[in-house]
């Protein structure tokens, strides 16, 4: 019988990106590794379990700063939607270089796509690519749960005043594909507090 879906919160860096780690089975899904990788390695160890893949919910700085130690540490797959590569191959277009931090990832080892299904292990994942506050911008379901990456926060959304980003594309997508989930899924975003769907519906004044 598989067990249920767990989810740890590691809230890291200046920036506070929240990298999740998702166990069922005593298997992990490692999302938006943004930095301190020992902080990340070491909650591996304590929970005992194996990493299955990293999944990038976008390819900006704050959210990949660990990619590559994770990649190299256990020898497992990188998934990012191809839009974004041309961000994670370049520290101007992520904006890591702004900040006088530049980071770069090699090609991802899995290219995700919309409404792509894919298992690791135990773990089933849906794609929703959400374009907006990056080209290739992706939240990943889960079980009943949302890793909503830099789209959907609570009571807000990302950020659209990058060169890259499209504001009337990215609210289409997250009406279209997010709002349309149960009103009971959790929403683990990039930055801040869980929430759920139906609290976004009612509350998040920009999608009302």
């Amino acid at each position: 019988m598989s067990e249920a879906l767990s989810v740890i919160t590691l809230t890291l860096t200046d920036f506070q990106v929240n990298c999740y780690l998702v166990i069922r089975n005593a298997e992990i899904l490692i999302i938006d590794p943004g930095g301190e990788a020992d902080i990340i390695i070491d909650a591996l160890r304590e929970h005992n379990c194996t990493p299955r893949a990293v999944l990038l919910t976008h390819a900006h700085g704050d959210h990949i700063g660990a990619v590559e130690r994770i990649r190299t540490e256990y020898s497992i797959p990188v998934a990012l939607h191809a839009d974004d590569i041309p961000l994670a191959e370049n520290a101007e277009l992520n904006l890591s270089a702004g900040i006088g931090k530049p980071v770069i990832i090699t090609k991802p080892d899995i290219i995700l796509y919309d409404r792509m299904e894919y298992d690791f292990g135990s773990l089933h994942i849906q794609t929703l690519h959400c374009p907006g506050h990056s080209p290739g911008g992706c939240a990943f379901v889960i079980g009943e749960k949302l890793f909503s990456g830099d789209i959907l926060f609570a009571g807000s959304i990302g950020r659209t005043d990058f060169p890259y980003s499209d504001s009337p594309a990215f609210i289409t997508a997250i009406k279209e594909k997010l709002m349309i989930l149960p009103d009971t899924t959790a929403v683990y975003p990039g930055h801040g507090p869980a929430t759920t769907i139906g609290d976004e519906k009612r509350n998040n004044p920009f999608l009302l």
